[in-house]
């Protein structure tokens, strides 16, 4: 890895970490579960793969407000 890569790599590591903590924020005030399911889905996405949460398919109707807002505190703390 050269200086410049090295320099490079916390910057995107920090706007990808501003990305899902806004994307955190705003899929707690959504107010349409289907449009929160979508949003955990796109978050649990950004993560990489070993602190990427296992989330029932979109076809199982186990998420639930309580269970999704339990789980962006779940990858909040993974992201901090």
């Amino acid at each position: 890895m050269n200086e410049k890569t090295a320099m490079k790599s916390p910057k995107i590591t920090m706007t990808c970490q501003d990305t899902i903590l806004r994307t955190i924020q705003n899929c707690l005030t959504e107010r349409s579960l289907g449009k929160k399911r979508e949003m955990l889905y796109h978050i649990n996405s950004l993560l990489v793969r070993p602190d990427q949460l296992k989330i029932p398919s979109t076809q199982s109707h186990q998420l639930t407000t309580d269970y999704i807002n339990m789980a962006l505190h779940i990858i909040e703390g993974k992201v901090f």
